[in-house]
C-alpha cells in the first residue's frame, strides 16, 4: 500500500478579494504526483473531490495519509476511504522533501523564467 502525501502549497491572488488553492497528492515513496485540484475554497468537500481523484487514478487505499492541520481532511478521509486510512497530521514543514519537489515544479511551471526555461 501507499503512503500519500497530501500539500496545499500555494495560493493565487486572483484580486485583492478573491484567493485560489492549489492541492496536490504525492507518494511518499516514489514521489509521483498523483493528483491536483485547484478551487476557490478549502472545505472537506475540496478534499474529498482530491482525495476521490486520487483512488480513481490508482486504484488503491493508501495506508497513510499525511496532512497539515486543516480540519477539512478528517471527514474527506472518512468519505473517501474510510477508517482503515491512517491520517497522520503534520506541521506546515515536516513535508520536507515532497514539498520540496512540488515547489519547484510549481515554479517552473508558473515562473519558468526563474528557471531559465522561457524564451
Amino acid at each position: 500500500m501507499l503512503n500519500w502525501t497530501i500539500i496545499q502549497k500555494s495560493v493565487w491572488r486572483i484580486d485583492k478579494k478573491k484567493k485560489v488553492w492549489f492541492w496536490d497528492i504525492i507518494d511518499i515513496k516514489t514521489r509521483y504526483l498523483i493528483a491536483s485540484r485547484v478551487s476557490n475554497t478549502r472545505t472537506t468537500g475540496d478534499a474529498q473531490r482530491l482525495m476521490e481523484t486520487a483512488k480513481r487514478i490508482t486504484g488503491i487505499m493508501p495506508k497513510k495519509i499525511i496532512t497539515d492541520k486543516l480540519y477539512a481532511y478528517w471527514d474527506a478521509i472518512e468519505l473517501v476511504f474510510g477508517a482503515d486510512t491512517e491520517h497522520v497530521q503534520s506541521g506546515p514543514f515536516a513535508i520536507g522533501a515532497a514539498a520540496i519537489l512540488l515547489i519547484s515544479l510549481f515554479i517552473t511551471l508558473t515562473r519558468p523564467e526563474a528557471t531559465g526555461l522561457s524564451s
